[in-house]
């Protein structure tokens, strides 16, 4: 049954498509992708993430049409009208994975939620998944407290400025970097590590650069 408005849109943080590599041979069905300990085919993950200028839609349009859409870009299109025998979907968290099987083929890809008009990505999805489950199968993983706070949080994207970097780095805006700064370029091993931080807590000047570098990433904060 078609849900009752015309046209109902969740907008996507992420959106992934999972690229078969061209020297595997392997064909998964559906079911066996679905099975832990089962030999995935070889690939890899396409990223798309969002942008103010070409947004990430997930649209159920009243035709009982799934769309994914990137700006005027059409990612994703399947009718949903006896959808149950060719596609399914298993949840976690803010994040959902769609299996398409295709004669012996199984396709994938996956989408992620933005927060927008809802109180968290969470509620998003969960939202989006109620209209689904009257066209398909959703399987749903169920994650832990902990897991619920990492998953709202959003990754900054595009130009970032440095109060709000400063912002994260002290605590006091919950949003994750981008994957360039979670990228350690020091050489040094672990035990070199250890030793220099060592180092730096036996001097007795170290407290107060530690206390000047917090003045400093307030002062940046406050100027934007």
């Amino acid at each position: 049954m078609a849900p009752n408005s015309n046209q109902s849109e969740w907008r996507l943080l992420r959106y992934a498509r999972f690229i078969r590599s061209t020297s595997s041979t392997v064909q998964t069905s559906v079911q066996q992708v679905c099975k832990e300990g089962e030999k995935q085919p070889e690939g890899t993950w396409k990223h798309q993430s969002w942008s103010d200028s070409e947004p990430l839609i997930l649209s159920i349009q009243d035709s009982s049409h799934l769309l994914i859409t990137r700006g005027k870009l059409i990612l994703e299109s399947h009718p949903l009208f006896d959808a149950e025998h060719y596609l399914k979907a298993a949840a976690k968290g803010d994040c959902v994975l769609f299996l398409q099987r295709i004669k012996n083929e199984c396709r994938k890809f996956r989408v992620k939620f933005r927060q927008d008009s809802f109180s968290s990505t969470l509620v998003a999805c969960a939202d989006c998944l109620t209209i689904l489950r009257s066209f398909i199968k959703v399987q749903e993983e169920p994650v832990s407290p902990s897991q619920n706070a990492t998953r709202d949080r959003q990754t900054l994207q595009g130009e970032v400025s440095l109060g709000l970097v400063a912002k994260v780095v002290t605590g006091s805006a919950t949003f994750d970097l981008p994957a360039a700064y979670h990228y350690d370029q020091s050489s040094w091993t672990e035990d070199q590590l250890n030793d220099a931080v060592h180092l730096c807590l036996s001097d007795p000047t170290f407290p107060a650069f530690v206390e000047s570098v917090e003045k400093q990433l307030k002062k940046i904060i406050t100027e934007g």
